[in-house]
């Protein structure tokens, strides 16, 4: 593994949780009074399904297909 290759996955790491938190901004407050469990970010997206909220992708080949295409 290069230094170039561990700045990406850095690079990957913040994508996804920016990704994420813009993601669950959208949502209202209410359904977050419960607590649906699980605090990694894939768990993250699958309470935001759980909330009915629009999915989103954090896998690691839509951060490079997003990145390519800047």
């Amino acid at each position: 593994m290069t230094i170039d290759d561990i700045h990406l996955l850095y690079e990957y790491n913040r994508w996804a949780n920016n990704r994420v938190l813009h993601a669950a901004t959208a949502l209202i407050a209410g359904p977050f009074i419960r607590d649906p469990g699980t605090y990694r970010r894939g768990h993250v997206a699958g309470m935001m399904r759980q909330l009915v909220a629009e999915p989103l992708a954090t896998d690691f080949h839509v951060f490079l297909m997003e990145r390519t295409a800047r």
